[in-house]
């Protein structure tokens, strides 16, 4: 079954970057695009395995740090090539904790 799993405090992920969690087995990137708004994404860019969690978020795409591939962080569609995705997570925060359901 579903459910929300905190990762972090807010504080821990700097505006406009993202950070890779194990969340129940899974690599999941947690993306902070302007202090209120966080989302999460497999941390594993669709082109060739590269880590998103270490990427930048602009215009609300991350960009892989491999091979510059963007991804809507909203939901995981790639701006580069419509034919890839990564999966999406939803995120709730509760009294600046970060929590993904998976």
């Amino acid at each position: 079954m579903l459910s929300f799993v905190a990762v972090a405090k807010t504080s821990d992920i700097r505006q406009g970057r993202g950070k890779a969690f194990t969340v129940r087995g899974k690599r999941i990137a947690v993306f902070n695009v302007d202090d209120e708004n966080f989302y999460a994404l497999d941390n594993a860019c669709a082109h060739a395995l590269g880590p998103l969690g270490r990427g930048r978020v602009r215009n609300g795409a991350v960009i892989c740090p491999v091979h510059s591939y963007a991804y809507n962080v909203t939901d995981g569609s790639c701006l580069t090539d419509e034919r890839l995705r990564v999966r999406s997570y939803e995120v709730v925060v509760e009294n600046d904790e970060i929590k993904v359901k998976c």
